[in-house]
């Protein structure tokens, strides 16, 4: 695939604002970790993430303060997750 092809197809696709990008980031990093550690169940895992693809749909669709509030709903450690 060309260089400008491929430039055109990778910025086809949605853009996250800055802060969504970085919530998105810390979160992923978190869940990747506790996944490692196994210190938290697969079911609670895994809703954290339908969580955070809401949000991301949220950033994506430009409702950059509902997304980061979804961010911000979720509670992730100490052995468990849930919303705050």
């Amino acid at each position: 695939m060309p260089d400008q092809e491929r430039l055109s197809y990778a910025t086809a696709g949605p853009t996250f604002a800055a802060p969504c990008a970085s919530r998105d980031l810390q979160l992923v990093m978190r869940l990747e970790l506790h996944g490692e550690a196994q210190d938290v169940p697969s079911a609670d895992l895994a809703n954290v993430f339908f969580t955070m693809m809401t949000a991301r749909q949220a950033c994506a669709s430009g409702r950059i303060d509902e997304a980061l509030a979804i961010y911000d709903s979720i509670c992730l450690g100490h052995g468990r997750s849930e919303k705050k």
